[in-house]
């Protein structure tokens, strides 16, 4: 079984994330959000389902990795980041073109 995170809810927790200040002379200036200019390409959602938590299992059911795939860099990006069963770990990083168009 694999839970999905939905795209939005994604870039809403990293939005909120973005949007909180460290310094207190920030909060007197306002941000304004602006739509990731990757996220607004149709041809980015190639790759973007993938966002969520995954249990990734081989041809005969046995599970092979645990994998956590996140939208980074204002979500022109996509990184997975996975855990095997005896503890070996790895990272992949997508990163989306959008001049061209492509992951």
């Amino acid at each position: 079984m694999h839970t999905t995170l939905g795209f939005a809810g994604v870039v809403a927790t990293m939005m909120g994330a973005a949007c909180a200040s460290a310094h207190p002379n920030d909060l007197a200036k306002p941000t304004l959000a602006t739509a990731s200019p990757c996220a607004a390409d149709s041809n980015y959602q190639r790759l973007a389902f993938w966002v969520g938590d995954w249990e990734v299992f081989d041809s005969v059911g046995t599970r092979y990795a645990s994998q956590r795939v996140s939208a980074v860099l204002d979500a022109c990006a996509i990184t997975a980041e996975w855990t095997g069963p005896a503890g070996g770990k790895g990272i992949s990083l997508s990163a989306f073109d959008v001049r061209a168009g492509e992951w």
